[in-house]
Parts: C-alpha cells; structure tokens; sequence
C-alpha cells in the first residue's frame, strides 16, 4: 500500500492512498474529508486510513497556516517577549 501527502497550499491538501484522491479542506473553525468517488470513509480500507490520517494531516496543515502568518508578521513576532514568543513557538 501507497501512501502519500500532497499540500497544495495550507488550507488544502490531497492524500492520495494506492492511486486514490482524497482531499483535506480546511477552513476557520473545521476541516473536510472529501472521498473520491466510490470509496466509503467507514467501510472501505482506503477510507478508513484516510479517516485515521485526517486529523494529524489537518493538525500539521493548521501548523504550516500559523508559520505562514508568523512569517508574515516577522515584526510582531520580534516584538514579543522571549516569554511570549517561546509561548507561541510551543504552541506550534
């Protein structure tokens, strides 16, 4: 079996498990498995792993979207205390 992650930006990505598409969609406050069609999140193997996969893939996908706006906001970043940014970088 095949497994392998694609991002496609930080609120979308493709795992693609033996040659099969499925689709993590992120957006605030929820994230989406979508299956391609005729696969079954609770009954086929492939959905199933999908399902047991989607929550980590979600978490680093929800950790790349933080390091983006971190990056983008290098200078309040900096500004913070070394308290409060060794707080923020845990929280990663």
């Amino acid at each position: 079996m095949k497994i392998t992650f694609e991002f496609e930006s930080s609120y979308k990505g493709k795992l693609v498990i033996d040659g099969k598409e499925f689709e993590i969609i992120k957006r605030p406050g929820e994230a989406e498995l979508k299956a391609p069609e005729g696969e079954n999140l609770d009954e086929t193997l492939g959905g199933i792993i999908a399902n047991e996969l989607f929550g980590k893939f979600s978490d680093v996908m929800r950790a790349w979207s933080l390091a983006d706006d971190i990056d983008c906001n290098v200078d309040m970043w900096t500004a913070l205390s070394e308290e409060a940014g060794n707080a923020a970088y845990q929280a990663l």
